[in-house]
């Protein structure tokens, strides 16, 4: 899923609730730059070996929600820079980060 929709300007819905991503590994720049998106809710994310997240979610400056509570991040997982760049007042719905 590396980059899958980085740089999608004009993107300001997306339905993810049906993908599979229980082999899923890399999810680097996944939503990179896509500044028009405002909600992201991922609640079937659920990769088993995800390796990393880097630049995931960076710079999505409309961002006003984004729910990942399905998704397992680690301490194996990379996650350089991919909550950096987002908006002071975007609300993160997360049990499993750590």
């Amino acid at each position: 899923m590396r980059s899958m929709f980085n740089g999608c300007n004009s993107l300001i819905f997306i339905n993810l609730t049906s993908f599979d991503t229980s082999k899923v590994t890399d999810m680097r720049y996944l939503f990179y730059n896509c500044h028009s998106l405002k909600y992201l809710d991922i609640p079937n994310f659920s990769p088993l070996n995800l390796e990393s997240i880097i630049y995931m979610f960076y710079n999505m400056s409309s961002l006003i929600y984004l729910n990942i509570n399905s998704l397992e991040i680690n301490t194996e997982t990379s996650t350089d820079h991919s909550f950096d760049m987002l908006p002071s007042n975007l609300k993160i719905c997360s049990s499993k980060y750590y």
